[in-house]
């Protein structure tokens, strides 16, 4: 969907695919501007393309990993390298790249989080900024028709539905901790957007159904118990509260799609709030990263460089 074009010839198939230029001069300026392109490229479920004729590419893409999956120079060179085993980095690139990872472990990474299941981490680099409004990590336990201030709706009855598969977690509360985007490193690829309501939500009826609730009436059907009938209509009530109450957060929230528990959510101004309920240690992070490894070593490669 996207192609990053590192060489200094004319521009191609700007009509099939975004394109972005981006001079191979000083490679530490440009990390963060791929950086953010592939972070909004995957949001929207795309592929990113980088080609260069200098080995500049390999070099952006080194970079990127480095980062976003808190590898070493060394780890991510490894990865890429496997999967285009011709790429030539120069000398001046691998300084610049090990100078970077310098600058991504200068600061103290004290606070390592993940789901359920391990199968997405996350690490905050510096504490949590302290607000005014409320906590930060803010505790919430909500119900669907609360009108709370963290970014999901239903924390309650989500940590209610998580002590049925995970009999041993008993949080009472689901901690939000609100950051910058650049303040996190991690992977949350095995994540899916998460709505708790889908699918639950009350369905029209198309014009069939109607016709035939009303051949029902005219055969003299069984009226509805008037009960059932209160019962319906506060459901329906609750429900579209609820709908309410989704669509007015300006929060987009995820889960794990293996352990369905509760990640991040990222708003519209790319603010993060990561759930911060299950804190370990470096070392089980490192294995999770290991575990990952395994996993991707046996799959395609995602990741294209020319």
């Amino acid at each position: 969907t996207h192609v990053v074009d590192c060489t200094f010839l004319t521009v191609q198939y700007s009509a099939q695919f975004e394109v972005r230029v981006i001079q191979p001069r000083d490679l530490g300026k440009k990390f963060r501007e791929l950086f953010s392109l592939i972070g909004s490229v995957a949001r929207e479920k795309g592929r990113v393309l980088i080609t260069s004729n200098d080995g500049f590419a390999a070099s952006l893409i080194i970079g990127f990993l480095m980062e976003a999956r808190m590898l070493s120079f060394f780890e991510a060179y490894q990865y890429v390298y496997k999967r285009r085993y011709v790429i030539n980095i120069e000398a001046g690139h691998i300084q610049q790249l090990m100078e970077w990872e310098k600058t991504l472990h200068k600061d103290d990474i004290k606070q390592y989080f993940q789901c359920m299941c391990g199968a997405n981490y996350w690490a905050l680099l510096k504490p949590f900024d302290k607000t005014e409004q409320h906590q930060n990590p803010m505790p919430c336990n909500c119900e669907y028709t609360d009108n709370s201030e963290c970014p999901n709706v239903g924390c309650g009855p989500f940590l209610e539905s998580m002590r049925i598969p995970h009999p041993q977690f008993r949080d009472a509360v689901l901690h939000w901790g609100f950051t910058q985007l650049d303040n996190v490193q991690g992977y949350f690829g095995k994540c899916e957007e998460y709505n708790p309501f889908q699918g639950k939500l009350p369905q029209k009826k198309d014009g069939a159904e109607e016709e035939k609730e009303e051949e029902k009436k005219r055969e003299g059907a069984e009226e509805p118990d008037s009960n059932d009938s209160v019962s319906s209509s506060l459901s329906h009530s609750a429900s579209l509260n609820t709908s309410i109450a989704i669509a007015s957060k300006s929060w987009t929230v995820y889960r794990c799609r293996k352990c369905l528990f509760i990640t991040h959510a990222l708003n519209q101004v790319q603010n993060y709030a990561i759930v911060t309920n299950i804190n370990v240690t470096l070392e089980v992070q490192k294995e999770n990263q290991k575990r990952k490894k395994r996993e991707e070593e046996k799959q395609p490669a995602v990741v294209d460089t020319c």
